[in-house]
């Protein structure tokens, strides 16, 4: 088939049958028989033709064969049905074909390309010595009948026909032994003999004994030791296609030939499947790119499966990955800020001025476009059919599309950057927990921000505290002065009744502010009261109809109506109150009044003790003030009269989280074993040194003159870090304590020799008086904060088993590390996986280990390689091929050339073209192939 370059698809999944009978076959049954000739007859043809191909619609089928025993009349009705329903058209591909039965009494189907004219098809009569091509207008073709070769014999001279070479696929019955069948006892020199890639049989896969398998897979030696795939078909005779597509077989095929069912059988492991296959839930299903190394309207289709980037140096692989990559947040420019990948940064910098790379996705069924641009690469741009445009910063977008990026010998060179190296390859590792993962790393996010938060309660805590003391302080020393006037006011001769009326005055004063702060405490309860709000109903909706949800949704309702009823009564009885509260206001304001009228004459009928009056009323007045301050300072030390519990709450729910993340890399590391094969096995760790701890502690004694700083800190921090992390405990204690004392004493106070003593104890360095001052000076409540929410980082270490013992990854070779790393990342389901040349990483021993894997992991995510290796494209079995070449054209602003970036050509293995461009690209040409063939003696 004829796609614009670039928009091949690639060898997708279709359902196949490729037995299929018509009413011409000696064996249909259900329907009368079509003979041909007349206008009528072949309508009757047309017609019949027409509800087949509705039926294989019906059923899913998206590739048949019809192949009627040693006759070939019916296929252009078929073909011509297929051309007339829009459905079917360019859906449903139809082979040309006959079941043929050979002399050694074994079936076999010989199936053509699509393309194939009736008359190279009918060149088959002339193969077979004792079957004349029947005639076409009659009902029924012979009954079948021995075509007069061995298939060995038959197959043989097929091949040697030019007209037919390469046209056709010889599929012989092999089954379990049973009639027709190649794998009869005595057979076992013809099979093992046989020059085929492939059989097919009539019944499920599943149905198939083991013995039978291993005979057809090459693994009972009498039988042969090449592996043949298997095709499985319906052989549907029947009127009402009750077999047609029973024996289900799903096959990746990418274009409508013979030799795209070779190159199925031939790799039947990665491209035929007997249970309708999975696509990969998260997909690049497109990319186009304008930018001034590949022109304004590069556009790429990329397959479900194994994508291959070939081509010469120079002809823009790596490019393209990069923009794709750029496109999807995983470029180098968001990953990597070490100087070996300036040429990556420099390529999108320098040609995508102007330019945008985009993407569609799939997205778990969502199809979503994305656009990136240089000019605001810190954000993509998202839209999606019936969605508002949004746009998505990088950790955001790179959250949302599952996908693993990896540059020219990433692989091999991770464990250089010890900076690096611990996170990247826990993300391998993790990378089928990385939701999990990322939940978790965002709950110990959250739990961070709580501890500092309760960090700060609990500093104002202390705050409140010292308010409070010196509130205390304040009023216990007005009391006293007040006492001492009343002492002297008796000696001054006050009497009994006036030394009442004294005494009762500064009561009368704190019943009058009393008053006031029951009134505002009613407020305030209204207000919290007001907010209780309800629970909230409406997620509930649209659930399924089942008794406990309902029951669910009428207990939040009864609920709702319970709260709104209490709401209503408090609110009541709040107002009461309040009504209540202001008529005793009233009423003791009338006694208020009498009680000063007396307080005054008490005051005037002893003129001679008017300064001492004066000074008890005015220290009387100072007192109210102080109570209040007093009371209102209480209250404040109320509020946080549980910091410290919450505190060690926040910090104990951040250890919690911390453990979650542990179980998921625990998980995670359990799974790595096997999943490499044996080669690594992994376990969890955390920092020697944690980072956070040491940003914690030198941003603290930062600017203190403090000599090697850095390496003081990190020798305190991995002696703090050890022992389950007491000795960081113990610290920060110590400096909670010296934070705790400056704040009650209050922060301009001046730095006690205690508060100097315990920092040295807290740190055990050798510090003068006035370094410790300087630190002193810096611990404030946000650098408390950062000390006591900081955390250790867990993350996954490698091991590398070299002749049955293992050691650490580090101390493996490059090849070795990547070699391993890649077989973790191709037994993994995580999303799209883009690798760069990954030849470049492996030694050349362990290259066929690493194709043989790709065969299985392309049936379970996407891949995207650029390679210059043809045992990665053609012995892994690349679904999608492109063929890059630069080409020189003439800049449209400039006279001079400018390189660009072209698809020459596009496909699956079996597209010619991009045969050819293998062949030349990456063998060196047909003649260079074929000579080393020659050299290993095996051509």
């Amino acid at each position: 088939m004829i796609y614009p370059k670039g928009r091949h698809p690639g060898a997708v999944w279709r359902k196949t049958d490729f037995q299929i009978h018509t009413p011409r076959d000696a064996g249909w049954s259900g329907s009368r028989s079509l003979a041909g000739g007349t206008e009528e007859l072949e309508e009757a043809r047309e017609t019949w033709a027409d509800d087949f191909v509705s039926a294989c619609l019906q059923r899913g089928i998206g590739a048949i064969a019809i192949t009627d025993h040693h006759d070939i009349v019916m296929y252009p009705y078929v073909a011509r049905a297929i051309m007339r329903s829009p459905d079917a058209r360019g859906k449903l591909w139809l082979f040309p074909g006959m079941e043929v039965t050979c002399n050694d009494s074994v079936q076999c189907l010989i199936l053509f390309d699509q393309s194939t004219e009736y008359k190279v098809v009918e060149r088959l009569f002339g193969k077979m010595p004792s079957i004349a091509a029947p005639d076409p207008q009659v009902e029924k073709a012979p009954q079948t009948q021995l075509c007069g070769r061995d298939l060995k014999d038959l197959i043989g001279d097929l091949f040697e026909d030019r007209s037919l070479r390469g046209k056709h696929l010889a599929l012989p019955h092999a089954s379990q032994g049973g009639h027709k069948d190649i794998l009869r006892k005595g057979f076992h020199p013809r099979f093992a003999e046989l020059e085929v890639d492939g059989v097919y049989n009539e019944k499920l896969y599943a149905d198939l004994d083991s013995t039978t398998l291993k005979k057809i897979y090459g693994e009972i030696s009498d039988w042969g030791d090449r592996r043949r795939g298997i095709i499985t078909t319906g052989d549907n005779r029947k009127a009402s296609y009750e077999d047609l597509g029973k024996n289900a077989c799903w096959i990746r095929l990418g274009e409508p030939t013979a030799e795209s069912i070779r190159q199925a059988v031939l790799a039947d492991e990665a491209r035929i499947t007997y249970d309708k296959p999975t696509i990969p839930s998260q997909r690049v299903l497109e990319l186009r790119i304008n930018s001034s190394l590949t022109g304004a309207d590069f556009q790429l289709t990329l397959n479900d499966g194994f994508n291959t980037l070939i081509g010469g140096r120079g002809s823009g692989k790596s490019a393209i990955l990069e923009y794709l990559r750029f496109a999807i947040g995983r470029s180098i420019v968001d990953t990597a800020d070490d100087e070996s990948y300036d040429r990556e940064r420099d390529l999108i910098r320098s040609t995508l001025t102007g330019g945008f790379v985009e993407v569609d996705l799939d997205r778990d069924g969502v199809r979503e476009t994305w656009r990136r641009t240089l000019e605001k690469q810190g954000v993509i741009l998202v839209t999606s059919e019936g969605v508002s445009p949004i746009e998505l910063p990088i950790p955001i977008a790179q959250e949302r599309f599952r996908a693993r990026a990896f540059s020219q010998k990433q692989l091999s060179t991770m464990v250089r950057r010890p900076e690096t190296a611990d996170e990247q390859i826990t993300g391998i590792a993790a990378a089928e927990s990385v939701d999990r993962r990322r939940q978790a790393e965002q709950d110990i996010d959250d739990a961070e921000r709580a501890v500092r938060a309760a960090s700060q309660q609990l500093v104002q805590s202390w705050a409140a505290q010292a308010a409070y003391n010196r509130a205390e302080a304040v009023t216990a020393d007005l009391r006293r002065r007040l006492e001492a006037v009343r002492a002297r006011l008796e000696e001054g001769g006050l009497t009994a009744e006036q030394q009442e009326i004294l005494d009762k005055h500064p009561v009368y004063n704190r019943m009058s502010a009393q008053f006031k702060d029951a009134q505002r405490e009613i407020a305030d309860k209204v207000q919290k009261v007001n907010a209780i709000g309800v629970v909230a109903v409406s997620g509930w909706e649209g659930l399924a109809e089942l008794s406990p949800v309902a029951g669910a949704r009428e207990a939040i309702t009864r609920l709702n109506d319970r709260v709104g009823v209490a709401v209503s009564e408090i609110i009541e009885a709040l107002a009461i109150a309040a009504e209540q509260i202001r008529d005793a206001e009233a009423r003791y304001l009338i006694d208020y009044s009498k009680f000063n009228e007396q307080y005054g004459l008490a005051n005037q009928a002893q003129s001679h003790l008017a300064t001492q009056f004066a000074d008890f009323q005015r220290i009387t007045l100072d007192l109210q003030t102080a109570e209040a301050n007093l009371h209102t300072a209480d209250q404040a030390r109320g509020k946080f009269a549980t910091a410290e519990e919450a505190l060690a709450v926040a910090r104990n729910n951040m250890h919690i989280r911390l453990g979650n993340l542990r179980e998921v890399l625990n998980e995670a590391s359990k799974r790595v074993e096997a999943m490499s094969n044996g080669v690594l096995r992994a376990h969890v760790e955390e920092e020697t040194v944690p980072h956070r701890f040491m940003e914690a502690l030198q941003d603290l004694c930062e600017r203190s003159n403090i000599r090697d700083l850095e390496l003081r800190c990190q020798e305190r921090v991995s002696a703090a870090a050890r022992d389950n992390r007491q000795g960081w405990e113990e610290l920060i204690h110590h400096l909670q304590r010296v934070r705790r004392s400056r704040v009650i004493r209050g922060d301009t106070a001046d730095i006690s020799p205690d508060d100097i003593a315990d920092l040295k104890r807290a740190l055990g360095w050798d510090l003068t008086d006035n370094q410790a001052r300087s630190v002193l000076a810096r611990l404030d409540d946000d650098r408390l904060g950062k000390l006591l929410s900081a955390w250790a980082l867990p993350f996954i270490r490698f091991e590398y088993k070299d002749r049955g013992s293992y050691m650490a990854f580090e101390r493996a070779s490059p090849g070795q590390q990547a070699a391993a790393l890649l077989t973790l990342l191709l037994n993994q389901e995580a999303g799209t996986l883009i690798i760069d040349q990954p030849e470049d990483d492996l030694d050349n021993r362990v290259i066929m280990q690493i194709v043989k894997l790709l065969q299985t992991t392309k049936r379970k995510r996407q891949l995207i390689f650029a390679t210059h290796n043809p045992n990665f494209v053609v012995n892994g079995d690349a679904d999608k091929v492109v063929a890059l070449v630069p080409s020189v054209e003439p800049n449209a602003s400039q006279s001079i050339p400018s390189a660009q970036v072209t698809i020459e050509d596009d496909g699956s293995i079996e597209t010619p073209a991009v045969r050819d461009a293998i062949t030349g690209t990456m063998e060196g040409g047909l003649d260079a192939f074929q000579l080393r063939g020659r050299k290993y003696s095996v051509v």
